[in-house]
């Protein structure tokens, strides 16, 4: 095919966002009621779900991994870019099915732009994308793959684009903040996009919440809040955050009918036992709200596959009844009383990382099992807490100007304030609409509840942030299995570091990678003595610092890592750890990022436990990346005399993605990492790229 001349430019003038209505939604919310103080191991489940696209051409837009929206420079007739925050008309696209009814993966569609010129890959992919063709031929088709779960394709979905031609990907530089082109050879970060529908959001008809005390409330006014404006699919007279979330509705002028079904101390799996008949009915739109501390990590009192097994097959049967459904989970949060019940640190460090935990199963979940989205409620927390909004430690009493989100009664059911919050991010995250355009004062959800119109502005405030943050991607911490050593190195398997050594590559389940850049450390605190096989560290400094494996700084407290340079959606962190042969790999480690004067960038962490690192049980090296005597550090660590015990060597590698990072702009100061832990032994910290 030989290239076609462009049509003149058109260039129409930058306008508002034109508004479009929303359809009426009726919505049924599952949660488990409370007599009294619930049990450790009470759950709760919401619901939600939106029509899929039809096979006539729709206005979409789509959003990078960043946050950013693509748009047709000048509106048509230039390149597509991925640099916009707000989608107006030039974000604005008329989406055709070319093959006609509901859109799925593998269906062939063209872009317009609201010039009317269709998006062409220039010689069919491998170069940029411009909007300049006034037919939809070969090189304006591509075809369109759903990454986030199988079924029909609507509002809220993440798909990736490939040219019919070449076969190549349609890639966002970065991950989006510049240009667009057809080069991706997979669909990864950069070529993830979000579809949505400019003016409204999510469309839906009808939804159905699925929980327990954290969906229906612990506690007055909340617990029979609005009872009488919704249906309480169990007679229990329940009014609770699906109340709240329909006198939001009213407020924003929206029709919803919203029907609650939920039982105090009930798990996903119990509610599929025992609750099929409701749940299994024709739902649009269902969010499913599990035990707070089913999730967690087992270490953690955790049941992950009770989880993710529960959830599954709830979205099994809602989707048995209308396959076009969509399904979210709705994340809940981490509360004083279950960090100190889960064994996690006190404190705000305790909240951060059992919050951190939530959000990696949460995200894990949707990614794998094809949920539409999470409604992140947990998130939205922290969120107020960080930004002062309330207090983290309400136990001597909540401070002034703040609000107290957890229940005076037990600090770990959700407050009013908690409650409000929740609802406002599934307002938020189910209609689409900016929550800070609701009322405060009289006839008011907030009014009703006692809040102050200050205080229901910043919970409005903090639920519009969370739903301008990309949806979060799964996880992609995981073990490295495999490493290579330049140096005084003894090969085999595992290799033995015989004197000074430098890490060389890593591999994990994403591939092998020789590009790694070590850290300088500073700051560092410990309890021992840095070890070394080969010359001895002058300091913890020198025992962290770049890619020197035969160095271990021992029992970190705090440490900071700078890395020197800014971050991509394609970064892979690694921290490279030591342990006695006679002991296991691997040390509980929260992560969080600095600038490069060592302040914190954001709240973004990561909580790393144990079984993220390279397995390698007590008295066993076979899986071990390494082994090693050291000669210098304390005798307990080298023996006596020096270099008679045995150590091993294993990693834990992860990404911005698990640090909760959703938007790069948010952290563009970012250059390092702080890290946190009472036990990690780190010879080595830095990070690669992937391709």
């Amino acid at each position: 095919m030989q290239p076609r001349p462009a049509p003149a430019l058109f260039s129409p003038p930058r306008r508002a966002r034109v508004p479009t209505g929303l359809a009426a939604v009726m919505l049924l919310v599952t949660g488990a009621g409370c007599g009294g103080l619930p049990s450790p191991d009470e759950r709760e489940e919401s619901g939600t779900q939106a029509a899929a696209l039809a096979a006539a051409p729709g206005t979409v837009t789509l959003r990078t991994w960043s946050g950013h929206y693509l748009l047709a420079d000048k509106g048509g007739g230039a390149d597509l870019l991925a640099s916009s925050t707000t989608p107006q008309e030039w974000e604005s696209f008329t989406l055709t099915d070319v093959n006609g009814g509901s859109l799925v993966s593998g269906d062939v569609v063209t872009l317009r732009s609201v010039s009317g010129q269709y998006g062409s890959a220039l010689n069919g992919g491998g170069g940029a994308i411009r909007f300049t063709a006034t037919a939809a031929q070969s090189w304006e088709q591509f075809t369109v793959t759903k990454l986030n779960g199988t079924g029909a394709i609507g509002p809220g979905d993440t798909l990736a684009l490939k040219t019919v031609v070449t076969g190549q990907y349609l890639s966002a530089a970065n991950a989006g903040g510049g240009s667009v082109s057809a080069t991706g050879a997979s669909a990864r970060e950069w070529e993830t996009f979000t579809l949505g529908v400019p003016g409204n959001g999510l469309a839906a008809s009808t939804v159905l919440f699925v929980g327990n005390s954290f969906t229906h409330g612990h506690e007055e006014p909340v617990y029979s809040y609005n009872r009488g404006a919704v249906t309480d699919a169990n007679g229990s007279a329940q009014g609770g955050v699906p109340g709240i979330f329909k006198q939001l509705t009213v407020q924003a002028g929206l029709s919803y009918a919203v029907t609650l079904e939920t039982m105090s101390g009930e798990t996903l799996g119990g509610h599929y036992a025992t609750k099929a008949a409701i749940i299994g009915r024709a739902w649009d739109t269902v969010v499913l709200q599990e035990n707070s501390t089913v999730p967690l990590p087992t270490a953690r009192g955790g049941n992950p596959t009770a989880f993710t097994t529960g959830a599954d097959n709830l979205r099994r049967l809602v989707l048995s009844a209308n396959p076009s459904a969509r399904v979210f989970l709705y994340q809940t949060w981490a509360s004083p009383t279950s960090v100190s019940n889960q064994g996690y640190p006190s404190g705000v460090t305790g909240l951060k990382a059992m919050q951190e935990d939530l959000r990696s199963a949460y995200a894990n979940a949707a990614a794998q099992y094809g949920f539409t989205g999470v409604a992140r409620v947990g998130e939205g927390f922290l969120r107020a807490i960080d930004q002062g909004v309330a207090d983290p430690d309400p136990s001597n009493g909540t401070s002034p100007g703040q609000v107290n989100l957890w229940s005076a009664s037990d600090s770990r059911h959700a407050s009013k304030y908690g409650s409000y919050l929740s609802a406002s991010v599934l307002f938020t995250r189910l209609t689409g609409a900016d929550p800070r355009a609701l009322a405060t004062g009289s006839g008011s959800a907030a009014a009703a509840l006692g809040l102050s119109a200050t205080e229901a502005a910043s919970i409005h405030r903090i639920a519009y942030e969370l739903s301008t943050q990309a949806e979060p991607l799964p996880s992609r911490r995981q073990p490295a299995t495999r490493a290579t050593f330049s140096g005084a190195v003894t090969s085999g398997t595992p290799a033995q570091l015989t004197g000074t050594a430098t890490l060389t590559s890593l591999t994990t389940a994403e591939g092998t990678f020789s590009n790694l850049v070590g850290a300088t450390a500073s700051g560092i605190t410990g309890t021992n003595t840095p070890n070394s096989r080969g010359t001895p560290p002058a300091s913890a400094n020198a025992a962290a610092s770049g890619l020197g494996a035969n160095l271990g700084a021992n029992n970190l407290g705090t440490g900071y890592f700078q890395l020197g340079t800014g971050f991509t959606a394609r970064t892979r962190f690694f921290i490279l750890e030591s342990g006695l042969a006679s002991g296991t790999l691997g040390d509980d480690t929260l992560v969080t990022l600095v600038d490069a004067s060592n302040q914190r960038v954001g709240a973004f962490s990561l909580a790393l436990s144990a079984g993220d690192f390279t397995a390698s049980a007590a008295g066993n090296t076979s899986n071990a990346l390494a082994t090693i005597y050291y000669t210098g550090g304390v005798a307990s660590v080298t023996g006596s005399p020096a270099g008679t015990v045995q150590s091993k060597l294993g990693a834990a590698t992860f990404s911005l993605a698990d640090l909760g990072v959703t938007d790069l702009a948010s952290i563009a100061s970012a250059t390092g990492l702080r890290l946190e832990s009472g036990t990690l032994d780190p010879n080595a910290v830095g990070f690669y790229t992937v391709p």
